[in-house]
């Protein structure tokens, strides 16, 4: 992955994430993309999908791959939000060189602090005695 490599240091990509700077984009639809809420604090502006299973999904548009060919990759990157299905992306991404793109679980994107936040609530969750149950419905009241 060597365009991995070639992206801003952490706190700069999320800076330019947070300052409108650089628009996030995605790649998938599946259960990590319906997790990207516990892992990032930012929001893809749309997901991509080679057979888009719904116009939308956990209220984000999801267009075709083609769609790369109207972004401006200078302004974008791609969050890959996808294990199983590397070879599309790569296939799909190989036209537009300058894209940078990233895994889902990239340090860049501040994934470590934000896990480390989520396994703190959770171990503090499950040395109070606090059931899933309500661990659930705590969540479903803060809209995850």
């Amino acid at each position: 992955m060597t365009q991995a490599a070639s992206t801003p240091s952490s706190s700069r990509l999320l800076d330019q994430i947070r300052d409108g700077k650089i628009t996030p984009i995605g790649w998938g639809c599946g259960q990590l993309f319906q997790l990207r809420r516990f892992i990032h604090d930012f929001e893809v502006q749309f997901t991509l999908h080679t057979r888009p299973p719904a116009p939308e999904v956990d209220s984000v548009k999801v267009y075709e791959p083609s769609v790369l060919a109207s972004i401006d990759p200078a302004r974008h990157v791609l969050v890959v939000y996808t294990i199983d299905f590397m070879d599309e992306v790569l296939r799909h991404c190989k036209p537009y060189p300058a894209l940078r793109w990233l895994p889902f679980n990239a340090a860049e994107l501040g994934v470590v602090p934000r896990l480390r936040q989520l396994r703190a609530a959770a171990d503090t969750f499950c040395s109070q005695g606090v059931s899933y149950g309500s661990v659930g419905l705590l969540l479903d009241e803060l809209g995850y």
